[in-house]
């Protein structure tokens, strides 16, 4: 009875993500401003995209084309019934604001011995920073990307070595993942990056692909099983907030077929946990986790803007565009938070929205709730559960300093 049971488990878990074999399509096009640099990644993307199908569909084979755009799409993404089809240098920028996310992490992972401590140790980059400094790289003029580096030396507890520090081992991740070389394995630093650099970048495009997936797929997802954000009910907390009386306005406007995207989106990102297969490596897979998150915020918040200049909402989080159709960029990134959260079995407390990820997404909300006249001024505990516990007492005493974006691990309700 115990076999019999073990296998019909088996089955059911097996069948709830697995298609028959058939071909996945992601063309990516290049605008009129695209830059040899953007074009560097191609192989990073493909090799990520190939990744990501095969978390669903371990048969199945991609077919990838790179070509000038004819027409350059509104969004990074879209999809239909003959392929998904994104521009180039936004997923180009992903895979290069990840690089210094992952450097960062790899330096205070190994610094801190390997130990748990780094999880309540703040990053000295914040995820706008690599963006920043990520697009800065697109250039062939050094002038953007200098001023940008002083600029965050200048407002951060950082180094110009620090900095330089930091991109010497960019540039060593860049120059073996996209020429496809092994690292030494006695060089522990830059094989840890190159760890965290794949492992982040398979979370940001099982969301972005998951999500494109589903419309490729004739608006079916093809993981079947309910995603944790659903059976834990944060999905409908948040998506309330959208609907009068809610916390956020509603004028703009849902459609089910892209909420059912970001769901299918947040599902592939579920099942990339089940795969992960970190073992013992307890504090490794919760920091990735986090950094994850942190990237997430690119695509999420920062969507496909051109510019991150202007700025209403200050140098902690880009302007951002809302879209018809789909959830505030604020409750996305909540949805994608959870998902890694409720999967975190050992540190929880440390795999969520933190340190000036937190500090971008409570700007946006105070930013939402300022604008709306009508606002219920309710915040769910599902979204509080996303943030660090200071958030929410800074909200109830209306004393925020930079100990109330911190996570640190131990903290909780």
């Amino acid at each position: 009875m115990r076999l019999a049971f073990f296998i019909f488990f088996t089955l059911t878990l097996f069948s709830s993500y697995t298609l028959q074999a058939k071909e996945w399509r992601l063309a990516v096009c290049y605008g009129k401003n695209a830059t040899e640099i953007d074009k560097k990644y191609r192989k990073v993307i493909s090799d990520t995209a190939a990744r990501v199908f095969a978390i669903v569909d371990d048969d199945a084979e991609l077919a990838f084309m790179a070509r000038g755009c004819e027409k350059e799409p509104d969004l990074a993404c879209y999809a239909d019934s003959s392929a998904i089809y994104c521009r180039e240098e936004p997923l180009a920028l992903i895979t290069r604001a990840s690089a210094w996310l992952a450097a960062e992490a790899a330096f205070m992972y190994l610094s801190n011995d390997k130990k748990v401590t780094v999880l309540s140790e703040a990053p000295k980059l914040s995820w706008v920073d690599a963006l920043l400094l990520a697009d800065a790289e697109k250039y062939d003029d050094d002038k953007i990307f200098t001023h940008r580096g002083k600029s965050i030396i200048a407002r951060r507890n950082l180094s110009a070595d620090d900095l330089n520090a930091i991109y010497s081992l960019v540039v060593d991740i860049y120059s073996h993942v996209n020429n496809v070389i092994k690292p030494d394995t006695k060089n522990i630093i830059l094989s840890t990056a190159i760890d965290i650099y794949n492992e982040i970048n398979g979370y940001a495009f099982s969301f972005i692909l998951g999500h494109e997936g589903y419309h490729f797929n004739g608006n079916i997802c093809p993981i079947t099983s309910k995603s944790v954000v659903e059976t834990k009910n944060v999905w409908a907390e948040i998506y309330k907030l959208q609907l009068k009386p809610g916390l956020f306005d509603s004028k703009v406007m849902l459609d089910k077929h892209e909420l059912n995207a970001d769901l299918c989106g947040f599902k592939w990102m579920g099942v990339q946990v089940e795969k992960s297969g970190r073992g013992n490596e307890h504090v490794l897979s919760a920091l990735i986790k986090r950094v994850a998150i942190d990237l997430l915020a690119t695509p999420i918040l920062a969507g496909s803007l051109n510019s991150f200049d202007v700025n209403e909402l200050g140098e902690d989080a880009p302007k951002v565009k809302l879209v018809d159709g789909y959830l505030y960029p604020q409750s996305r990134l909540v949805l994608a938070s959870a998902t890694l959260n409720l999967s975190e079995k050992k540190h929880p407390d440390a795999v969520k929205i933190c340190n000036d990820t937190a500090k971008a997404v409570v700007t946006m909300i105070q930013h939402s709730v300022q604008n709306h006249p009508k606002t219920s001024g309710y915040i769910p505990d599902s979204l509080l559960a996303q943030l660090p516990l200071g958030v929410e007492k800074a909200w109830n005493d209306g004393a925020w300093t930079d100990e109330s974006y911190l996570c640190n691990v131990g903290d909780s309700k």
